[in-house]
């Protein structure tokens, strides 16, 4: 089933244009205005994985609308579209809960990249819900309300959420008393990515000419730690040197190699590293060739500092929640919970996996008995039927005893 975009727009020309746009990768529910739109996400909101809020709905006003979605739900991202380009207004759209702001007449390459990017922030949210355990899901909506809250507040000061601010909406029984004898936070630790005094989140700045790399510096090392390079065998060196880098500011320009060429040179040296490419040319053609890169997003030159800042925080942002949550779920299931409870959570996901018509799988168990992999059961293994129809206690039996032969 195709993610559903839930748009709001009193041009229908307009939304017909979107759908044809976003057609082949998602599905679309369109209403006209503010009030209709209240009405009805009220019912099908837990299907939602990204709203586009078109500001020319007349009824209401367009920010005032996220902000009472926003209390039915704050799982979805938020996405807004105006004829206005205005920084005030966009800023204070992401103070607002935004994802982001996009102005007309739409890009369909930028639409789609920036639709992909809200349902992947939207999916990690999902995943800290998926993996852990129903103690920790005691009014998880509420909790992920609070917590998108704190992180749009950070994304708009350019910062991302500390792990003590994140572990502040879980009560310490939670964070301490499901894992026996370790606390959650010591878990976690090496694996946050989060903006602690200790340790900044570290961009590094790639431009052959000197004056802009400077410029950078300045504005940036208030906020983080920056790493500058000058050229594409520099910038190598340079995350070589520094595996710990969160984010590149990445020139197109560069002597020898283009950026959009270095780009999956280095994010083969760090998987999932995000890249912000820096161009002096607005030039769709570009453009489209740093997305299919997997670039992050593009700013042209000369460069808006808010601008800057608001596209670097959502960066950083993507690659905590979509890089670091799964893992930290994953470590806290497969550590030292009761095998009754693992076996409970597995059959609540095969119970959960068969309402949606879809099948568990070994790499479903694995998660909570990696001591299985021994048996050499592909992660991607349907479980059958007939095996659920015994029980997982069963199963779990019966891979104890394979693997010990």
């Amino acid at each position: 089933m195709k993610p559903i975009i839930f748009n709001i727009s009193i041009n229908q020309q307009e939304a017909t244009g979107i759908k044809e746009i976003v057609g082949k990768e998602f599905e679309m529910v369109s209403v006209v205005s503010g009030a209709e739109a209240l009405a009805l996400y009220k019912t099908i909101y837990m299907t939602i994985r990204v709203v586009l809020v078109d500001l020319s709905i007349t009824d209401m006003d367009g920010l005032e609308l996220i902000k009472e979605l926003r209390k039915i739900s704050a799982l979805p991202e938020y996405i807004v579209v105006s004829e206005q380009n205005h920084l005030e207004l966009a800023i204070q759209a992401m103070k607002q809960g935004a994802y982001d702001y996009i102005t007309k007449p739409i890009d369909p390459k930028i639409l789609l990249h920036s639709l992909n990017n809200a349902k992947s922030f939207v999916d990690a949210l999902k995943r800290i819900e998926k993996n852990f355990s129903e103690e920790f899901l005691v009014n998880i909506e509420k909790r992920m309300e609070l917590i998108k809250e704190l992180v749009q507040e950070r994304r708009s000061e350019g910062k991302i959420a500390t792990d003590e601010e994140l572990l502040s909406f879980f009560s310490s029984q939670e964070t301490e008393g499901l894992v026996k004898g370790k606390k959650i936070t010591e878990l976690i630790k090496s694996d946050l990515c989060a903006d602690t005094i200790e340790s900044m989140p570290k961009i590094l700045v790639v431009d052959d000419e000197e004056e802009m790399r400077d410029a950078l510096s300045d504005v940036l090392s208030l906020r983080y730690d920056i790493v500058l390079a000058e050229d594409g065998e520099g910038a190598i060196e340079k995350i070589k040197q520094n595996p710990d880098v969160d984010l590149v500011l990445l020139d197109i320009g560069l002597p020898g190699i283009s950026g959009i060429d270095l780009m999956p040179k280095l994010q083969a040296i760090i998987p999932g590293l995000e890249i912000i490419m820096l161009t002096a040319f607005d030039d769709i053609e570009t453009v489209v060739k740093s997305f299919r890169k997997q670039a992050f997003t593009y700013i042209t030159k000369p460069y808006n500092p808010e601008d800057l800042f608001i596209e670097i925080a959502k960066a950083l942002q993507k690659r905590c929640f979509t890089k670091t949550f799964p893992n930290v779920g994953r470590k806290r299931l497969s550590c030292d919970l009761s095998e009754a409870k693992k076996i409970k959570m597995i059959d609540t996901i095969a119970k959960h996996r068969e309402s949606e018509g879809t099948d568990l799988l070994m790499e479903d168990v694995y998660v909570f008995f990696p001591q299985f992999k021994e048996s050499g059961l592909e992660p991607t293994e349907k479980i059958s039927s007939e095996v659920l129809h015994d029980g997982i206690s069963y199963f779990i039996d019966h891979l104890k005893r394979a693997i010990s032969l």
